[in-house]
């Protein structure tokens, strides 16, 4: 019996039954398929590297994360503030380099394709 206070692996559905091994891999959801619901395994993902100009600070760096990741289809986004760039995975089906610049450019920054 767990301490009182914590639940015990056999209190949440869709996991092992009397084993520490945790949910199954039939019934564990894809590191993907967390992301807004969606799993990208489909489709091979790409990636982007866009230069940023106008950072200064950890709020800018997560305006223009959270811009990026709003686009539907970027599976990750990785904005470094010291180099002025951001990395992005997404897939090119459903989301272009140039829809990635036009969402950082709305949030008032300058960006543009440096590698694809």
């Amino acid at each position: 019996m767990p301490p009182e206070g914590r639940a015990g692996l056999r209190d949440f559905p869709g996991t092992h039954r009397g084993t520490a091994a945790g949910p199954s891999r039939a019934t564990r959801p894809s590191r993907h398929s967390l992301r807004r619901g969606t799993c990208y395994g489909a489709h091979a993902m790409t990636t982007t590297t866009l230069k940023v100009s106008g950072m200064t600070c950890g709020h800018c760096v997560r305006s223009v994360t959270d811009a990026i990741g709003a686009l539907d289809g970027v599976q990750s986004t990785d904005v470094e503030l010291k180099d002025g760039r951001a990395v992005v995975v997404y897939d090119e089906t459903r989301v272009s380099p140039r829809d990635l610049v036009s969402a950082v450019m709305g949030e008032g920054y300058t960006a543009e394709e440096v590698s694809g």
